[in-house]
């Protein structure tokens, strides 16, 4: 089972350790989740924790699972440190998973007639699955990723668990992939 940090479903307090602690950032949901410490430490690296840590923050977030990193890693055929030190490309990596302006549950993801412009200025596109919640979030470049849990709620963002870490345009040209 996914553990997250969440509660189930849109509107519910984000909860740490089986506690509710109300309203809190989408950074404070990574760092109570034991599924995404992963996440959580190229958050760290890049510094891209801040954005992420403002509980005004109306957005999309895709948040990729400790298992999404792993596969990454792997298929790279690198090591988490060495992945780790590319900061300027984690950060870019980043931005693709933020859609800014925008708290979009799983339905309102299916039913949007809008492109989703990610922090990267680049769009990704929505299709519907027979796998987890029904969605699938496609990149410009790389594979899909299926929303495994979704529609929690860190104050004005939706953040959605996804099973593949969302990779830019520039990830293949610069030797990413």
């Amino acid at each position: 089972m996914l553990e997250v940090g969440w509660g189930v479903g849109r509107g519910e307090d984000l909860q740490v350790a089986g506690q509710s602690v109300g309203c809190s950032s989408v950074a404070a949901g990574v760092a109570g989740s034991p599924a995404l410490s992963l996440l959580n430490e190229v958050f760290q690296t890049a510094e891209f924790t801040g954005a992420l840590s403002d509980v005004n923050l109306e957005a999309t977030v895709f948040l990729p699972t400790n298992a999404a990193f792993s596969s990454l890693i792997a298929g790279l055929r690198t090591t988490k440190e060495e992945l780790l030190k590319q900061k300027a490309l984690l950060t870019r990596v980043l931005q693709l998973h933020v859609v800014p302006g925008r708290a979009l549950a799983v339905p309102d993801l299916l039913s949007s007639e809008s492109p989703l412009v990610t922090l990267a200025a680049e769009t990704l596109t929505v299709n519907a699955t027979e796998v987890a919640l029904g969605a699938a979030i496609v990149p410009p470049v790389g594979r899909a990723a299926n929303i495994l849990a979704g529609n929690f709620r860190a104050c004005g963002a939706v953040a959605h668990v996804i099973d593949a870490v969302l990779l830019p345009t520039t990830a293949s040209t610069q030797g990413f992939l």
